[in-house]
């Protein structure tokens, strides 16, 4: 098995953990991990929803990465709010960069945590920052410094 996008041999049971590769949703091809990152950066560039992982969370600052980890961004948790259906859950929206500078924003349910959740991302028009201006420009800031 070769992956579509650059014809790297495929491994399967990669270092034990896993398959070693992705599947394309729309017709079910095999992909690499490193060409993940590629056409997860790909995508982002359009304006159809992300899925990605908000993980590594420091205080409200953290990472924004794919699956297998080959995409990764920082990321900022811009607001916080209790669930209306539990107390003790909050709904946290993360916010990211995309790599054409567009801002990506997503919120999903977590407990004492903001790490490791899934979470499906959405373009924002540049508006958007212009409510949270400080934890934008840090954020731009961040993420000029980790390309």
């Amino acid at each position: 098995m070769v992956c579509y996008h650059c014809g790297y041999s495929l491994h399967p049971n990669w270092g034990g953990i896993s398959t070693g590769y992705a599947r394309r949703t729309v017709d079910g091809q095999a992909v690499c991990f490193a060409c993940c990152g590629e056409l997860d950066r790909d995508a982002l560039r359009g304006v159809a929803p992300w899925m990605g992982y908000h993980v590594d969370v420091k205080g409200s600052w953290g990472t924004v990465s794919n699956w297998p980890g080959t995409f990764t961004t920082p990321s900022v948790v811009v607001s916080t709010a209790p669930w209306n259906w539990d107390r003790r859950l909050v709904v946290a929206t993360v916010a990211f960069i995309g790599p054409d500078g567009a801002v990506w924003t997503g919120k999903h349910v977590t407990g004492a945590t903001y790490s490791g959740q899934a979470v499906t991302f959405h373009r924002r028009s540049s508006a958007w920052g212009r409510r949270n201006p400080a934890d934008m420009l840090y954020l731009r800031r961040r993420a000029t410094a980790a390309s």
